[in-house]
């Protein structure tokens, strides 16, 4: 009897000194954002939130993301381009205190071609160069609704030809990053642009595009 208690003893102190799961905070949240969005864009998110708190919301490291965007690639087949479900993963989530303010920005496998890309409905298009396409469209605030705020999607789409992947993947299957805005209020697609394309570099990076696509840092002059 003993030697079973002091068994089970041992065993609480061993299970006591196990070290506790790691919890995710709103502060790694806000540092994974930090990471992928221009220097000055903590800033311009606070000023345009109207007087409200941020909070930041689950999100992955750019590492995470590369993993799951590499296994796609490398599944994708041009006798089946849709044959896999192509992952979304955000890289940065911000909310306002409206309950459907977002700032979200995230990444997938494209399933359409960079010619095959289209402007989304009233929205644009703009063949930066070969290697990337950008489309946006913005829906102005409801008049006459108190506190109403307009919603603007953006895209970037990458021709990067993934290490491992099949050779038709650099055509076939671009990488797509997506920023949708219903916090901000701001119709400048030159702005949302700019965030979209600094995460964009970040993320190209970390795949190794073996094309060595050119993403510049900021849209053409004519884009507003």
């Amino acid at each position: 009897m003993r030697k079973l208690l002091a068994m089970a003893l041992l065993a609480l102190g061993l299970s006591g000194c196990a070290e506790p799961p790691r919890q995710e905070t709103p502060t790694d949240d806000r540092a994974r954002c930090e990471k992928v969005l221009p220097a000055s864009a903590m800033s311009w998110l606070s000023s345009r939130a109207r007087g409200g708190t941020l909070s930041f919301m689950l999100s992955s490291e750019v590492a995470d993301v590369r993993d799951l965007l590499l296994d796609d690639f490398r599944a994708w087949r041009p006798d089946a381009p849709h044959g896999t479900d192509a992952r979304s993963a955000r890289v940065c989530s911000v909310s306002g205190p409206a309950s459907a303010a977002r700032y979200r920005l995230a990444y997938e496998m494209s399933g359409e071609t960079l010619d095959a890309v289209q402007a989304p409905g009233r929205g644009s298009l703009v063949r930066v160069n070969g290697d990337v396409v950008l489309t946006s469209s913005w829906r102005p605030p409801v008049e006459g609704l108190p506190g109403a705020v307009g919603r603007g999607e953006y895209a970037v789409y990458v021709a990067c030809r993934i290490p491992g992947a099949d050779p038709g993947q650099l055509e076939g299957a671009p990488l797509k990053g997506e920023l949708e805005d219903s916090l901000t209020n701001e119709s400048s697609a030159r702005i949302h642009y700019t965030h979209l394309l600094h995460s964009t570099r970040l993320l190209v990076e970390a795949l190794g595009c073996t094309n060595k696509p050119v993403v510049p840092a900021e849209p053409p002059p004519a884009v507003k």
